[in-house]
């Protein structure tokens, strides 16, 4: 490198110069030219190593190799097409591990943290998981929670993109369930009828959280032997007379 073989030169030159002048051989003037020549050269000489260091870096980059083993999604461009500096190519993802996207309702969010186990249904398939971030600031159109969760992918049926039930486990709750093909949506208030000693009770109910075929809710005025109607309540009214069969 030549910077470096300048240095090498005036390096020599400048101990010649220095013993010279340390034996008054030499005047002070000669002796501090050398040695500024010495500085210079020096300088030179780190901004060379500089240079070739940022180009043996930009050389080696030449060949990128990424940092996750997964699959190229998102494939931008084309074979021998012409690129631009900083331009995104394609995205790597590692598909052994999804993150899923779910919205959760205020009456719920508060049951569920971080760690908390769900479970999600893929195809014919049920993977397992846990809730890895939650947002407890409400999505202004839906009012959900946006909650993030993390399942194991390690049969890749996941897929980027997809959409799937997610089961929360939220614990034990104690209430009362009823199907949910039993509840009645009125003038936008949720009715259930009972049988109670052979006739139609109409109760106005408040819910709370469902599984995949139970609504909870919220109901004061239960006996021991009432029953729960599931077919023809829309066609009921309070008294009505009711027959088993």
């Amino acid at each position: 490198m030549k910077a470096q073989s300048d240095y090498d030169t005036k390096n020599i030159s400048y101990k010649k110069y220095k013993i010279l002048f340390e034996k008054k051989l030499i005047s002070e003037d000669s002796y501090l030219t050398v040695k500024n020549q010495l500085l210079e050269s020096k300088g030179d000489l780190e901004i060379a190593n500089a240079i070739y260091m940022k180009t043996k870096e930009d050389y080696a980059n030449l060949a990128v190799k990424a940092k996750i083993s997964g699959t190229i999604t998102d494939l931008n461009v084309k074979k021998y097409e012409k690129i631009s500096n900083n331009q995104e190519l394609f995205t790597i993802i590692d598909t052994s591990k999804m993150e899923v996207a779910i919205g959760i309702s205020a009456e719920d969010i508060r049951k569920i943290s971080v760690g908390t186990s769900v479970e999600l249904k893929a195809i014919d398939d049920n993977v397992k998981g846990e809730v890895e971030k939650i947002n407890y600031s409400s999505d202004a159109d839906t009012k959900t929670y946006e909650t993030k969760v993390i399942v194991e992918n390690n049969k890749g049926k996941l897929l980027k993109g997809m959409y799937s039930k997610v089961k929360i486990n939220m614990g034990e709750i104690e209430g009362y369930f009823v199907p949910k093909g039993a509840i009645m949506l009125k003038d936008m208030y949720n009715y259930i009828a009972i049988s109670r000693n052979g006739r139609a009770v109409i109760y106005k109910v408040e819910l709370g959280i469902s599984t995949e075929n139970r609504q909870q809710i919220f109901l004061k005025n239960i006996e021991k032997r009432d029953r729960v109607i599931v077919q023809g309540q829309y066609l009921l009214k309070n008294n009505d007379n009711l027959k088993e069969v």
